[in-house]
Order: C-alpha cells, then structure tokens, then sequence
C-alpha cells in the first residue's frame, strides 16, 4: 500500500512540475550564470550504495507558494534510488 502511495505521489509531483514549468516562460541563461547564484548546503544527504558517489541530496522548499522540494542524484542508478527508499517506508 506504501509503495502505491509513493507511486502516486511521484506522479502528482511530476504532473504538477510540469504544469507549473508550462505556465512560467523558460529564459535561457549561460553556465557563468549559473555558476553565479549562491547555493547553500543540502538538509539531507543519502546514501544508497557502497560507492562514495552513490548518494542524493536534498534541499526542502523554503515556503510552500509554487515551489517545490529538490532532489539531486549523483548517479543515472534510480532503481537503486527507490529501493533504497521502499525499504525505508516499510514498517
């Protein structure tokens, strides 16, 4: 039952990213831009494998008016990722 919540959690999440990418116009900016906007530490770090790189970050929205969570993999190894998060939600 967990497990379904999660799918359809990610699947609200990913439908209403979308919508809201849509109904804000995109600027496209250059890498030295990029490189110039501050950033801060992530709340959360973990790790899903063995390997040093084998982990995501977590940066949570600071208010909740049309932002949302992020969520930084290091590796493409989503299966991995949600495994490792499967096993967590279960009591």
């Amino acid at each position: 039952m967990k497990r379904l919540i999660f799918i359809v959690l990610a699947t609200f999440l990913t439908c209403s990213f979308a919508l809201s990418v849509q109904a804000e116009k995109l600027k496209q900016v250059s890498f030295s831009e990029v490189l110039e906007l501050s950033s801060g530490s992530s709340v959360k770090k973990h790790s899903y494998g063995t390997h040093p790189s084998q982990f995501f970050e977590y940066w949570p929205a600071k208010n909740d008016a049309g932002h949302f969570d992020m969520i930084h993999p290091k590796t493409d190894t989503w299966t991995i990722i949600i495994q490792q998060l499967n096993k967590e939600l279960k009591p």
